[in-house]
């Protein structure tokens, strides 16, 4: 299989306990190739292919996305969320999907993670 670019949005929404919205968290997002269920944290795969970092707005919210050059198959995406100054990870989710080959006009996929960040 040749590699290929392949893209697919990850959008999500961290809250605390009580469901409000949690401003600076920080959300990391790796990309594990190929995936497949099981792990630690709902799937796993051989070799790391991506690492991004971002932190939530006002209202919770974060957007990223994602871009690969790898051979096609599934992809573990591995979602981990902290409070903002804090080290230790809060909540975590993942999903084993394929990325959209990137082409012309061809729009990616999107992927939602909603994360629970309590003390």
């Amino acid at each position: 299989m040749a590699p290929e670019e392949a893209a697919l949005v990850a959008v999500g929404r961290a809250v605390d306990a009580s469901g409000a919205p949690v401003d600076g968290a920080a959300i990391t997002v790796q990309t594990i190739w190929p995936g497949r269920a099981g792990g630690r944290f709902g799937c796993t795969g051989s070799y790391l292919v991506g690492h991004w970092t971002v932190v939530t707005t006002a209202d919770g919210q974060f957007a990223l996305d994602l871009r690969l050059t790898t051979p096609r198959a599934p992809i573990c995406v591995v979602v981990l969320g902290a409070l903002s100054g804090e080290t230790t990870w809060r909540d975590t989710a993942s999903v084993v999907t394929p990325f959209t080959a990137v082409t012309q006009g061809a729009v990616p996929d999107t992927v939602r993670f909603d994360l629970r960040l309590a003390r």
